[in-house]
């Protein structure tokens, strides 16, 4: 099978189709598609109801760190976004849960003016994570100033991003990301007598069939 590559630009007027342009020095390229990696978060589990699940951290702590660095609520949100997924046993794209967000409220928003609490924070989220921000470092907050984004979806297509609007950009990644199916493990902290469940985390790019 033929290689399939395929460029795009993203400008004030759109999203355009073009021919290659002169290779770019600076890229950010997201094998697989991967915008975050698998990601473990524990949860306690209630004594009473065992299927009732509290966040309690991510691991490791310099990535809960940065999360809260670019949203102090952030790690919450995430937490809520990986149960739902859990909950409802399959992928789920990123939209569906926007709307699953927005009617649930679990972090008990003030939505009586329409804000896009979630939509808003996610966007910021998902802009930091590809622009600089990593789950295993330290992050400064600052974003790399390049304008080509990679997509490499598998060995086979490849879309290469031309970034000159960075909300047109992250628009069209919306539309084809999804939280992937977690996977959950049972731990018990003997020593502090901690029930904790730990469910990973991670996000994709994944072309939506018509």
């Amino acid at each position: 099978m033929k290689n399939k590559t395929e460029h795009l630009l993203f400008d004030d007027n759109g999203v355009h189709k073009i021919t290659p342009p002169v290779k770019s020095l600076n890229k950010i390229c997201l094998k697989n598609g991967i915008v975050l990696p698998p990601i473990d978060f524990y949860f306690k589990l209630c004594d009473s109801d065992p299927k009732q699940l509290s966040f309690h951290k991510i691991q490791p702590l310099v990535c809960q760190q940065n999360f809260e660095l670019i949203d102090s609520q952030l790690p919450q949100i995430l937490a809520a976004i990986l149960l739902i997924t859990h909950n409802a046993n399959k992928d789920l794209s990123i939209n569906e849960l926007f709307k699953i967000l927005k009617a649930t409220n679990p972090l008990n928003y003030d939505l009586s003016f329409g804000h896009p609490m979630y939509e808003n924070k996610i966007i910021h989220f998902l802009e930091s994570m590809i622009y600089g921000c990593t789950t295993t470092q330290p992050w400064n907050g600052q974003y790399l100033q390049t304008i080509t984004v990679v997509i490499k979806e598998n060995k086979d297509n490849e879309i290469n991003c031309h970034v000159y609007n960075r909300y047109g950009f992250i628009k069209f990644l919306l539309d084809n990301l999804m939280v992937c199916l977690p996977v959950s493990n049972r731990n018990d902290t003997a020593d502090t007598k901690e029930r904790l469940i730990t469910i990973q985390l991670s996000i994709k790019y994944q072309t939506q069939k018509a």
